[in-house]
């Protein structure tokens, strides 16, 4: 299954790379604005499933207005497909190159069972299933051996979610580099490919789709998701509304030492 994602991604990234419409188009699940280009991709990934996927599964993604079963036929459980066909929606329509896709397979009784995360302009993929787990077709092992963990966050956070403006100070003090890139799909896999320590958003505006793909990363125990208190982040539903605050890492040491700093802050 892995190369017929690889190759399905590799084609629309190509398209996506020449340029789609941004012309608005409607309103979302959300709410929110959709351009041409979210909705070419997501008609392009659900086309890409109907065909490869076997069993029966509801399809939930950020561009359709209700959730819809394929293969209904199929006498296999009921499966849960999350779609983010672009997150990053702002950054492509900046010109901006970090623009990215999610998709995540759950089983009846919301486990991981597949995912597939990509960035569309690098080329940089994670896939992961039952057996095995892949970043650009190399198998994931967590944390490199004797490769140190960066001092580097990923920080979403807005003047609303900190109390306190000098312990935030400290906070951002502590990393030696922070960023914020305007795609959480492709956030996480840059702390999972080790470009960074930490992906951390407490605005609390954070939805499923966002970072969907990477439970499974935590069912194969190479990445850590976490609130900001540090308690495993549970799913509380398959609604692509609800907000979450997050806190991504591999290193447990790391992730440690991110929950503390939090602490006086939030």
């Amino acid at each position: 299954m892995e190369k017929k994602f690889v190759s399905f991604f590799n084609l629309l990234s190509v398209l996506v790379r020449k340029g789609i419409s941004p012309k608005a188009v409607g309103k979302n699940s959300k709410g929110q604005t959709t351009k041409f280009f979210d909705v070419y991709c997501e008609k392009r990934i659900i086309n890409f499933l109907r065909q490869n996927i076997k069993y029966k599964a509801t399809v939930i993604s950020e561009e359709i207005a209700e959730p819809f079963i394929i293969n209904p036929a199929s006498h296999a459980p009921m499966h849960y497909i999350i779609i983010d066909p672009v997150d990053g929606s702002d950054n492509y329509m900046n010109s901006v190159g970090f623009v990215c896709v999610g998709i995540a397979v759950f089983d009846s009784n919301y486990e991981p069972v597949l995912s597939f995360a990509g960035n569309y302009f690098t080329g940089d993929y994670f896939y992961a299933d039952s057996k095995k787990a892949v970043i650009n077709g190399k198998p994931v092992k967590g944390r490199i051996a004797g490769k140190p963990v960066r001092n580097s966050a990923l920080l979403v956070m807005s003047n609303n979610t900190f109390k306190n403006g000098q312990a935030l100070l400290k906070f951002a003090d502590s990393f030696e580099s922070i960023r914020s890139l305007g795609a959480t799909v492709g956030e996480i896999l840059q702390v999972l490919m080790g470009n960074y320590g930490v992906f951390v958003d407490v605005r609390g505006k954070l939805s499923l789709e966002n970072f969907a793909p990477y439970f499974i990363a935590q069912k194969h125990g190479f990445l850590i998701i976490t609130d900001p208190e540090g308690r495993p982040l549970k799913l509380k539903g398959l609604e692509l509304v609800t907000g979450y605050d997050l806190v991504a890492a591999v290193d447990p040491g790391f992730h440690r030492k991110v929950i503390k700093g939090l602490k006086p802050v939030i």
